[in-house]
């Protein structure tokens, strides 16, 4: 059986909302806000650097569609694409978790 496509992050966008900053729907998948942040992220490393997206397709080896397509939430990019571009940056694009919440549990566990 073949998987359906996830839409992509961008049609999570909220009346008024721009890319990648929000805001989203509140039936956003978990993915849209880490892959704002990506975006987010790769859009601020490529300003400092000053390069078009041409620029960095050609330093990161990554395609030039798929650049464009993760600047402007139109695609989820896969884990190659993900690693090839924060190895060749030398950043972290890939936002970090959160702690979890405390649980109840976890406030009375004796230790």
């Amino acid at each position: 059986m073949a998987r359906r496509p996830k839409p992509p992050p961008v049609d999570y966008l909220a009346d008024g909302g721009t890319w990648p900053e929000g805001p989203f729907t509140p039936d956003a998948p978990t993915y849209v806000a880490p892959l704002a942040e990506l975006a987010a992220r790769l859009r601020a490393e490529t300003n400092r650097r000053g390069w078009s997206q041409q620029a960095l397709a050609d330093h990161t080896g990554a395609n030039l569609n798929t650049v464009n397509y993760v600047l402007l939430g139109k695609v989820i990019p896969d884990t190659a694409t993900l690693a090839l571009l924060e190895t060749r940056l030398g950043i972290r694009l890939w936002p970090e978790l959160a702690p979890p919440p405390e649980t109840e549990d976890a406030r009375h566990t004796p230790g």
